[in-house]
């Protein structure tokens, strides 16, 4: 039995070609009380018209026929047409000269006459079986090459995106060295006064755009394999404390309290201080940019097992439980729940996954609407983290 590509069974097609009325009945009873659609031909002549109106799996043809064509001739007549029709010989006169040509010519066996049911039952399933097994391994043998080729288009194309990465991250980058230089240069005339807050206003206007491209490259950059191969020892104290300091001037705004508990038997740990920055900054803001005004930040690092904890604790306004599972999927908050009142483009959590994940750590978030929100990132401390890249 074979499978169609409906997927039901289809019923394998035999062929039974003797000028014996008596083995031609013989072999169709046997063979169609299997479950096989069988068909007889008294001679070569008439299998080979059968052959041309129809598609048989398996013919089961006897050597001497009367006629132009033989089983031989048959045989070959059968492999040139139908290529992947199986075929096995039978004659009641054995010999080499006729057995060793037969099967060199693309016979799959060869019966000798008188036969039971059970040795043909045997022979024409063992072939059936071998049969199907070769069109399986022709279709693995083809999902393979279709995969390579799949493959070897998605390098190309992943090439074709580096070298545009490369570009963009050029083409983006360098006109903000000459605007920088030049609000610098007209900061300093201090002759127009009531320009300044213009060029504070446009100083951070370009500013928020810098973080936009830098986050858009990073995303992109911390897809490769070799994210986190630039490993140090990190203190995570002096990184959060840092880190803290230099968004004072944010947090204060919304005059909020940051708390920063560090136990006293924390280790370093190894990994990439700037990405690891980079993470931290972005938990902080998004502690910082969601909170209610007067609220309360709550930084702790805590040693768990091996395991470094760090987690973030918010007093904002929190994240639907419906939310959560996309968080950390990148651009998910484009236009929608959070990022409508900051801007950017949603790839803030996404980061700090991906340099996380990097560092063979692992970030969750936890909240509630109106409770404010909880990341822990927990990591691997000293070398445990160092050979994960």
């Amino acid at each position: 039995m074979t499978e169609k590509l409906d997927g039901t069974a289809a019923v394998r097609k035999i062929l039974v070609v003797d000028d014996e009325e008596s083995i031609r009945e013989l072999c169709r009873r046997v063979l169609a009380a299997s479950g096989y659609d069988v068909t007889t031909a008294q001679n070569g002549d008439e299998a080979l018209t059968r052959v041309n109106d129809e598609e048989f799996d398996f013919v089961l043809t006897d050597v001497r026929m009367p006629g132009g064509c033989d089983g031989p001739s048959l045989l070959q007549a059968i492999k040139s047409r139908a290529p992947t029709t199986d075929v096995v010989v039978m004659t009641g006169f054995p010999s080499l000269e006729t057995a060793v040509p037969t099967l060199r010519n693309g016979a799959y066996d060869y019966l000798i006459k008188p036969f039971d049911k059970e040795l043909l039952l045997s022979v024409v399933r063992r072939c059936l079986e071998k049969r199907a097994l070769s069109a399986e391994l022709n279709r693995e043998k083809t999902l393979r090459q279709e995969l390579e080729a799949a493959y070897a288009e998605l390098q190309k194309v992943e090439n074709l995106k580096e070298a545009f990465m490369s570009r963009l991250s050029h083409e983006l980058r360098t006109p903000f060295v000459p605007i920088f230089f030049m609000l610098d240069s007209i900061e300093t005339d201090k002759d127009n006064p009531a320009l300044q807050p213009v060029l504070r206003s446009l100083r951070s206007q370009i500013a928020n755009l810098w973080q936009v491209v830098e986050n858009l490259l990073l995303f992109s950059n911390l897809r490769g394999s070799d994210t986190t191969s630039y490993r140090v020892p990190v203190e995570p104290r002096a990184l959060l404390k840092a880190t803290i300091q230099k968004f004072k001037v944010e947090w204060e705004q919304k005059q909020l309290v940051v708390d920063l508990s560090v136990d006293d038997n924390i280790e370093s740990i190894e990994g990439d201080p700037q990405l690891l920055a980079t993470a931290f900054k972005h938990l902080l803001l998004n502690a910082i940019r969601f909170n209610k005004v007067g609220g309360n930040i709550r930084i702790e690092v805590k040693s768990q097992w091996d395991n470094l904890q760090i987690s973030f604790t918010d007093t904002g306004i929190g994240i639907p439980q419906d939310k959560l599972q996309n968080i950390f999927d990148g651009f998910y908050q484009v236009a929608e729940y959070l990022t409508r009142q900051v801007g950017g483009l949603g790839l803030g959590l996404a980061i700090v996954r991906r340099i996380v994940e990097a560092h063979g750590g692992t970030i969750t978030a936890s909240s509630a609407p109106g409770e404010g929100c909880q990341f822990v990132v927990v990591l691997p401390i000293g070398q445990r983290g160092a050979t994960h890249g």
